[in-house]
C-alpha cells in the first residue's frame, strides 16, 4: 500500500477537498512561475517575433491588394 493512501484514509472528506484545492493552487503557482521565468528569458526572441507577426497581420490587406 502506498504511503499517501494511509494518510488519506484517516482524513475526512472535507479535509481531502481542502488538501486537493491546496495542491491544485500550489501546482498553478509553480506553473505560473515557470511560465513567467520562460517569458523573462525568452524576451529577446519573443518581442521581435510578436512584432513581426503584428506587422504581417497589419500589412496583409495591402499586400493582397498590391499583388493583384
Amino acid at each position: 500500500m502506498a504511503r499517501g493512501s494511509i494518510f488519506k484514509a484517516s482524513l475526512s472528506p472535507e479535509q481531502l477537498e481542502v488538501e486537493q484545492r491546496l495542491r491544485t493552487l500550489a501546482l498553478m503557482l509553480v506553473g505560473l512561475a515557470v511560465i513567467a521565468c520562460g517569458l523573462y528569458y525568452l524576451e529577446g526572441i519573443l518581442i521581435p517575433l510578436v512584432l513581426a507577426l503584428a506587422l504581417t497581420y497589419t500589412l496583409q490587406p495591402m499586400i493582397d491588394l498590391l499583388s493583384k
